[in-house]
This record gives structure tokens, sequence and C-alpha cells, in this order.
């Protein structure tokens, strides 16, 4: 499926209570990640997907590999890429939003590469 990264950050604090890899879509994806002050008012937000991780230190990013559609899910696989060199040593929590192509209607799924 088609998407396109519309947003992406990290947290050093998290804003969330959301356990380990997280997926979200919609009004929620978008009020997690704290962007509804930096999305275009005219992105559709059924169409917007997030993930949301957690890395052992600053530095980490998330990048998007792919949106699949399978039989009963649509699967996101991201990967978590590490700092090159020396990074903060505290928790912190990148997240990616995603514009995808139509609204999923299936559940989410999501796979994380580390």
């Amino acid at each position: 499926m088609l998407f396109k990264v519309i947003a992406s950050g990290v947290f050093t604090a998290t804003p969330f209570n959301f356990p380990g890899d997280t997926v979200l879509w919609g009004r929620e994806a978008v009020e997690a990640a704290g962007a509804q002050e930096v999305l275009p008012a005219d992105v559709p937000l059924e169409r917007v997907v997030g993930v949301f991780t957690t890395a052992p230190t600053g530095g980490y990013s998330l990048k998007v590999l792919g949106v699949e559609e399978g039989e009963d899910a649509l699967s996101v696989r991201v990967k978590l890429e590490a700092p090159e060199g020396p990074a903060i040593q505290v928790i912190t929590h990148p997240w990616v939003l995603l514009l995808l192509e139509k609204a999923p209607d299936k559940p989410l799924k999501l796979r994380v590469e580390r």
C-alpha cells in the first residue's frame, strides 16, 4: 500500500502510557504525537497511522520499511535505527506518522525490526 511519512520525532519523556511498540490511527495517532499544529488542515485523519516505540538511548529513529495489506490485517513494518556514535543515556520514544493512500479497513499490525 502506498504511503508517505508526514511527521516524525522523538520524545525524551513519554507523554503517553503505551506498553512497548504501539500503532494507532486517526485522531488518536495525531494527538499522541502532539502533531496537531504541524499537519496541514486538509490531511484526512482517517488515513493517518502513527507508530510509537521505545529506545534505550537518544539518537534512535524509525525508518518505515513498508505497509502491507494482508487477508486479516494491515501490517506496518518499521526499523528502529540505532545512533551512530555516542548518544545521550536516557530512554527515548521515537515516533512516525504516515499518510496512507486509503483509510485502513482492517486491524493494524506492527512489526518492528531492531
